[in-house]
């Protein structure tokens, strides 16, 4: 998600740019700016592949504590979805949908699929709205309750589009805020965060013989239902200051840089919190309320210093995250997921997870973690849990959720 993000970005910097008559005045300056995109892009390809592509067998993996794997269970295959990768992020919704967008070459707008516990699909699209011929959308939120929404860009606007259950447009607002939009975490009906890059035009002074130089700045920001900007989230802040007054369980964190808030990946909690993992070294989930204040952070550390946060998904007080080794190959090794106390911030559980259960996980519930996998050339979901495989086998195939 991350790579079509500049993919997006370069391929529209016109728009964010000078003028055409004055190309030519500020070309050099112009290639400059698209230069430290392309190295911050070229810097993001390391998360990238660390979230989508195989990552190695490391046989001398060392990891603290103890790991318990997990094995496959029920299958549920989905005829109409052709094997093929899928982007993340993956989400589940309280009835055990799976949500996912699965990969096809113009990807500027790819559909979110609803997958029910049969199979059955369900498409999102933007197609139905003219507004949006030319726009590009790489993110999506979930609450769960199954309401979908969307972060949608068109030029220099951002748009939040909300779906309904049979995949139609319910609704769409537009920011009064312009930026590049990367991330949506959804609170409820009528409150937002939105995470992305302000792109500021600074004209140069006389030594920098006239030429116009652009700074990439972090945006995260709580938006209401009407497009209006409440609060801009100060990332840290908040966070310090509630270690000032000792409420505990909070480390003191500075604000992450661009990059690593691009990456991020957050899901709102049953206590109407958001909880937002950044991908820093080692990983931060900040806990943000519903006015946009950061209330608590704490630090995820990998089970192993090679491995990166790939995803997270929450169950009630618990929350899970995938740890993957960053990419050095096309061999996949097994996965590590940590399930913590939300509560406390402390790790209590930790599963290893093999390449067959799938590349992307969608959610987990007690001892079911979801997949999404592959049967017989279509997509599928790939239940599994830590109970034996004879056990797994002595049911009769179907999952109740």
């Amino acid at each position: 998600m991350v790579m079509a993000y500049y993919r997006a970005m370069l391929r529209q910097q016109g728009s964010w740019g000078t003028s055409n008559r004055k190309w030519r005045m500020v070309r050099k300056s112009n290639v400059l700016s698209n230069l430290v995109l392309v190295a911050v892009f070229l810097s993001c390809v390391a998360v990238l592949f660390a979230q989508d592509s195989p990552s190695p067998d490391h046989g001398s993996m060392h990891l603290s504590g103890s790991v318990t794997a997990l094995h496959p269970a029920a299958k549920v295959t989905i005829p109409a979805e052709a094997n093929r990768p899928v982007y993340k992020p993956a989400q589940c919704d309280a009835e055990g949908n799976i949500y996912f967008r699965a990969y096809q070459s113009d990807d500027r707008k790819v559909p979110v699929v609803r997958a029910d516990s049969a199979g059955k699909t369900t498409q999102y699209s933007l197609d139905s709205d003219a507004d949006f011929a030319t726009a590009t959308a790489y993110d999506f939120s979930i609450l769960p309750s199954g309401d979908l929404y969307q972060p949608v860009q068109v030029g220099k606007d951002v748009y939040i589009v909300a779906f309904d259950k049979q995949g139609g447009i319910r609704w769409k607002t537009r920011l009064e805020k312009q930026f590049w939009v990367s991330r949506l975490v959804v609170f409820d009906d009528k409150s937002f965060l939105v995470i992305g890059t302000e792109v500021q035009p600074q004209s140069g002074g006389p030594q920098s013989g006239g030429n116009d130089t652009r700074t990439y700045q972090p945006v995260a920001a709580l938006f209401d239902r009407n497009g209006r900007l409440i609060r801009n989230v100060t990332l840290g802040t908040d966070a310090a200051a509630d270690e000032k007054h000792g409420r505990p369980g909070t480390d003191l964190k500075s604000t992450p840089p661009l990059l690593a808030l691009l990456g991020s990946d957050g899901q709102a909690g049953a206590d109407g919190k958001v909880y937002l993992m950044v991908r820093l070294d080692p990983p931060v989930v900040y806990v943000i309320d519903v006015a946009g204040r950061t209330v608590r952070s704490f630090n995820v550390n990998p089970p192993d210093s090679r491995m990166a946060a790939v995803s997270m998904s929450l169950d009630n007080n618990k929350l899970a995250i995938l740890f993957r080794h960053a990419f050095q190959g096309m061999s996949h090794g097994e996965d590590i997921i940590s399930v913590f106390d939300l509560s406390r911030g402390t790790e209590i559980g930790r599963f290893s997870a093999a390449a067959e259960l799938g590349t992307v996980r969608a959610c987990f519930r007690s001892n079911d973690f979801v997949f999404i996998g592959s049967e017989q050339g279509s997509l599928a979901i790939q239940h599994s849990n830590a109970n034996t495989p004879a056990s797994n086998s002595m049911g009769d195939g179907k999952h109740t959720h």
